[in-house]
């Protein structure tokens, strides 16, 4: 349970048996300590692009078990309102740890629900980049292809989070970084 400022209030005493970590050590935004470093801001950036709407989000990710070993896990969280005036007082949400399975059957994915439209917050450019990345040992082409379109879901994905007033400069370096990425695509498909 978050409140308004997306802090965390209350955790399930469950999740010390899922995260090793202490209830009290998930509040505020302790619980994101225990999301693989990987999909870390993924999760971050949904749930905060989530508060700014005040929207009902999902998230697909691994959760680090008491002994750091990644689970999967899919997220489902609602915003709630206030009975009289209706106003946003925060969020309340439901973890489901997905049944064990082979290597890529699980993608890491964040989505906001705006009014009933759902809005992609990172599109995986390929099935779980996360997995790829970990069963790589040496960076060949397509490797470095898959990673280049990864980086630039997630240039676009902090790109729309930096507001445009106040940040200009902020969203002249993302343009730039993704022309560069998209000039090092391009040159690797021309590439044999």
């Amino acid at each position: 349970m978050n409140d308004a400022a997306g802090q965390t209030l209350y955790q399930d005493p469950v999740w010390k048996s899922l995260t090793g970590q202490e209830s009290s050590q998930a509040l505020g935004s302790g619980w994101l300590e225990r999301i693989y470093i990987k999909e870390r801001a993924l999760v971050e950036d949904t749930h905060y692009g989530a508060l700014e709407t005040s929207s009902d989000y999902r998230v697909q990710y691994r959760l680090l078990t008491p002994h750091d070993q990644p689970r999967w896990v899919m997220v489902d969280v609602r915003a709630s309102v206030g009975p009289s005036d209706q106003a946003f007082i925060g969020f309340l949400g439901t973890l489901t740890i997905l049944p064990d399975a082979t290597a890529g059957a699980y993608e890491v994915f964040g989505r906001i629900d705006h009014d009933g439209r759902h809005e992609a917050a990172y599109t995986p450019a390929v099935r779980n980049p996360a997995l790829v990345e970990d069963a790589t040992s040496t960076c060949g082409a397509p490797t470095l292809r898959k990673r280049i379109l990864s980086a630039i879901g997630l240039s676009r994905m902090a790109r729309r989070h930096v507001g445009v007033d106040g940040a200009f400069r902020t969203r002249v370096t993302l343009d730039m970084a993704l022309i560069e990425l998209a000039e090092e695509l391009k040159r690797l498909k021309s590439s044999p």
